[in-house]
């Protein structure tokens, strides 16, 4: 999906091992903070834990909402939250939201930008 709508989330994600001390989260504009059992950690950046120990969520650098038990609940307590708390899509992710929004939820109106219409496209396939 990042091929399609090329948002740059380096510095808008974060892991942690439960043993780790508390990292600086003051440049994350939002984002998702997954807490890792040490026992059941996979080696390599990109592995996939689909078991955390928990979930928090991370708005203007602070940790706001933890212990969430899963990542589509606390997708949608982000969206709750920009919504609520009238925040923008920060910019890293502003197409990754925008995605989700208006293509998998069906809310908002007007056309798709180009980039969202094409991923749309290719998924519908």
């Amino acid at each position: 999906m990042e091929a399609y709508i090329q948002d740059e989330t380096d510095f808008c994600e974060d892991e942690l091992a439960d043993s780790d001390a508390m990292a600086d989260f003051t440049q994350v504009p939002v984002g998702l903070l997954t807490v890792i059992p040490e026992v059941s950690q996979q080696p390599g950046p990109n592995a996939l834990h689909l078991e955390p120990s928990s979930i928090g969520i991370i708005l203007e650098g602070t940790i706001v909402m933890d212990d969430i038990k899963s990542h589509d609940q606390a997708i949608c307590l982000i969206f709750g939250l920009i919504y609520a708390l009238h925040l923008d899509y920060p910019k890293c992710l502003k197409n990754t939201f925008e995605f989700i929004q208006r293509v998998m939820l069906s809310l908002g109106v007007g056309n798709l930008r180009p980039k969202l219409q094409s991923l749309k496209n290719a998924l519908l396939q």
